[in-house]
């Protein structure tokens, strides 16, 4: 399951647009494989910030999350000929999944969702003093 799929990507972008993105070799399609490695790479993206607020994967997208990934993908799919709308829309999305991340915003998940702390951390405990100042 991706948090933004083709039918996301057309709705808000529509079918030409996506033609000219992804249709490199001019056959008049989405190259559906250019589609699909954008959205993987949008969904590594947000899973990247909202890893340590929540349980992955999602049972299910958040409302709302969809959009932010498909502008993700769009940024993606635009590479360095980007259109600035495009570019600022990126990185808005980027700053609300950072406020997502600090715990700024939220998901609107349950909070059964989150995850449990992990400590995978060494501990260290030192058996005491050998020495103390002004032993000789």
């Amino acid at each position: 399951m991706t948090y933004a799929a083709r039918t996301d990507m057309v709705r808000l972008y529509s079918e030409p647009v996506l033609v000219a993105l992804t249709d490199l070799l001019g056959a008049g399609v989405v190259d559906e494989a250019s589609l699909s490695a954008a959205l993987v790479a949008a969904d590594a993206e947000v899973n990247s910030y909202i890893s340590g607020r929540v349980v992955l994967p999602l049972a299910s997208v958040v409302p709302g999350l969809a959009d932010k990934a498909a502008s993700i993908a769009r940024y993606f799919l635009d590479g360095q000929n980007g259109d600035e709308n495009v570019r600022l829309r990126y990185k808005d999305v980027i700053a609300w999944l950072r406020d997502v991340q600090a715990g700024r915003a939220s998901l609107g998940l349950d909070v059964n969702q989150a995850p449990t702390p992990v400590s995978n951390g060494a501990f260290i405990q030192s058996g005491g003093r050998v020495f103390e100042r002004g032993s000789r």
